[in-house]
């Protein structure tokens, strides 16, 4: 996959996305080993590249008929061919909620990230829940964290927090606009 500076927000597949998925429905059932009657795509995720070949990166989170969804990624190149290219295909699961309490960091130490990423100060930081990828690397997690930093209905974010015994909690990306009842989902 082509480097990726910056995700976009998470967004309801359109008819191109589940048409791309469609294309690459074989591709991914041959790398994962296994057919699916329902594969339908939810949500995706896009970063354009600026490289040797441009392009865009997607993310798409596909309801197949397992337990999990999948997320199939993709390059898709501008230009007269518009080439897709699969680069991989995963099943992701998350760990059930957990008080943000538990964390085993302070919010502080994300605080300034989160700030220089949206371009605001918050005065109201606080951590309501979150949740890990799983399986977690010996020492090392990716959290998901739910943040109130505002008093308003959509005053809530949700953090890509990666941090490991050795190192400081990394904010990876953040979704705004959140509220108190949205459900906490893996994003790139």
């Amino acid at each position: 996959m082509a480097f990726v500076e910056r995700w976009s927000e998470i967004k309801p597949a359109t008819e191109e996305v589940q048409k791309m998925t469609e294309q690459l429905k074989q591709e991914a059932e041959d790398k994962m080993k296994k057919k699916y009657k329902k594969f339908t795509a939810e949500t995706y995720q896009y970063a354009p590249v600026y490289q040797l070949i441009i392009g865009t990166n997607y993310c798409i989170k596909v309801e197949a008929d397992c337990d999990d969804h999948l997320y199939l990624y993709l390059f898709r190149e501008l230009g007269v061919s518009r080439k897709l290219v699969l680069e991989k295909v995963v099943q992701r699961e998350l760990s059930k909620l957990h008080p943000a309490t538990e964390l085993a960091f302070s919010l502080d130490q994300i605080k300034q990230q989160a700030e220089h990423r949206t371009d605001k100060n918050y005065h109201i930081f606080r951590g309501i829940n979150y949740k890990t990828l799983l399986p977690e690397r010996e020492g090392t997690a990716t959290c998901f964290i739910k943040v109130q930093v505002g008093e308003v209905k959509k005053g809530y974010l949700i953090l890509r927090v990666d941090h490991g015994p050795n190192s400081k909690p990394t904010l990876k990306n953040l979704l705004e606009k959140k509220n108190l009842n949205s459900p906490i989902e893996y994003f790139e």
